[in-house]
């Protein structure tokens, strides 16, 4: 058999149950398609559909590598931010030892020369600075640290002679 008798017998065998039409109804104008037709479209549809799906997958595995590296970046950042921590911690120890009072009073002791006094004088103002002193002191206002720490018996230092040895600075 001939590619033509196939053709014809397969529209034949298509066409073998009839369906009366209604009056005045025309038969819509059908054709057979050829088998090969049918293929060459399927390989058609089937080839795009595969080009598609490699495309998304290529586009997947891109997007896939972006996210590795972004968590790359992540992992490397959080690193350094725990190593700058743990060199905060240490320089914060460094600095509270520096700063510790046995410390800075060896240090004066032995590089400065300075040795701590042995008597300590207390300066009481008088006059008009007494009054202003007992004023903030009475309200609960901050007063300097100076002029609330000193105390002094009444009489002890006259500020007049202290005035005269200090000279015009405050």
């Amino acid at each position: 058999m001939t590619d033509s008798s196939r053709t014809k017998d397969a529209a034949q065998a298509a066409l073998a149950p009839v369906i009366p039409l209604r009056p005045g109804a025309t038969r819509p104008g059908l054709r057979v398609v050829p088998p090969r037709v049918r293929r060459r479209r399927t390989a058609v549809v089937t080839i795009i559909a595969m080009t598609v799906m490699f495309a998304v997958m290529l586009g997947l595995a891109a997007f896939q590598t972006l996210i590795a590296q972004g968590q790359e970046s992540l992992d490397h950042l959080r690193v350094q931010t725990s190593d700058a921590q743990v060199a905060f911690a240490k320089l914060r120890l460094q600095v509270a030892q520096l700063q510790s009072p046995s410390r800075i009073v060896s240090v004066a002791e032995q590089r400065l020369g300075l040795v701590p006094p042995n008597t300590i004088h207390y300066v009481a103002p008088t006059g008009d600075n007494a009054l202003a002193v007992q004023q903030a002191a009475d309200s609960g206002a901050n007063a300097t640290p100076s002029s609330a720490t000193t105390t002094t018996a009444p009489g002890d230092v006259d500020w007049s002679k202290l005035k005269s040895l200090v000279g015009s600075t405050p």
